[in-house]
């Protein structure tokens, strides 16, 4: 829309004309002259609001222009595919370009199962379309799930391509749930030699926030972590006179506190243990369970009879 300026003698609008005055009849001055594009481009402007956000032009209801500002462009039910939207702009409403910080709102009926991109029409022409890539609120590629059916949400365009307004649920910390915490345990019985550390064959299923293998946790995010090591172990001694054993975590390959050992003289033991770490972890350190049998000769037999290593990333 223009400004618009009164009309001069000739019947057309004219700058020179202002500024606009009242015209007083009782002293027979005149006022000015208001063309009828100043009343007839004012009323298609509020209609196109109301038509862009997608109501029904009602000539008894006076509350349209605000209901549409606080809408915005509503576009209902997304077309296209679940991982290529599509839509027009409601009404045969055309917009001359599609200028950055534009908003539209919508929902989808079938959730994404990976990255999407978004087709509007309506932009230069009535069938000119812009389709770009829709992204996250941060400008990543959005993951399987981000856009849940039947939720209405607002992209906006950044004048290269389409973003969520709102953060998706990619983008989301990872909540402290019972799913951020991994469990390793024992297989089967293992046995363990003397007077020497010993790592725990330990198996299970790696975390999303790190990767397992041959009985070694990697954290790939860094943060703070919780690590409970429990274990029991059989112990046949032979005559000599000391014997110990303990449970172990190990960090990077160094135990996380000083071993502390149970000791006995008696004959055939089953020894429960249990070790704790609690503290901030980089990206990239290992954790592990270790167990250590030790005495005074060569002739005791141990075996680990099960263990369990639980490690819970903190959020």
């Amino acid at each position: 829309m223009r400004k618009h300026y009164p009309l001069n003698s000739n019947g057309a609008e004219d700058a020179g004309q202002l500024p606009w005055k009242d015209g007083v009849p009782s002293t027979g001055t005149e006022g000015s002259y208001p063309g009828q594009a100043l009343f007839t481009d004012s009323e298609a402007e509020i209609l196109a609001a109301i038509d862009a956000s997608g109501q029904a032009r009602n000539g008894s209801d006076l509350a349209q222009l605000i209901q549409a500002i606080a809408r915005g462009i509503y576009l209902g039910q997304f077309g296209g595919t679940a991982n290529a939207l599509a839509a027009a702009i409601p009404n045969n409403i055309v917009f001359s370009a599609l200028q950055p910080g534009t908003r539209f709102k919508g929902f989808v009926t079938a959730t994404n199962t990976a990255g999407v991109t978004f087709a509007i029409t309506g932009i230069g022409t009535a069938s000119g379309t812009v389709q770009a890539s829709l992204l996250t609120k941060a400008g990543s590629a959005l993951q399987a799930g981000d856009l849940p059916v039947n939720q209405l949400f607002e992209i906006q365009w950044d004048g290269s391509a389409f973003r969520l307004v709102a953060a998706a649920a990619s983008e989301q910390p990872l909540p402290a749930t019972p799913s951020s915490t991994v469990q390793f345990t024992l297989p089967s019985a293992q046995s363990v030699p003397n007077n020497s550390n010993s790592q725990l064959n330990l198996q299970g299923a790696a975390p999303p926030w790190g990767t397992f293998s041959n009985g070694t946790l990697t954290v790939s995010k860094a943060g703070n972590y919780s690590v409970n090591l429990v274990g029991t172990s059989n112990i046949v001694p032979s005559a000599q006179t000391s014997h110990n054993t303990t449970f172990n975590i190990y960090i990077n390959g160094q135990p996380v506190i000083p071993q502390t050992m149970v000791n006995w003289t008696s004959t055939t033991q089953s020894i429960g243990l249990s070790n704790s770490f609690l503290g901030y972890l980089a990206a990239g350190t290992t954790i592990a369970g270790w167990t250590y049998l030790g005495n005074s000769g060569t002739t005791d037999t141990c075996q680990v009879l099960s263990a369990l290593m639980n490690v819970t990333k903190v959020f």
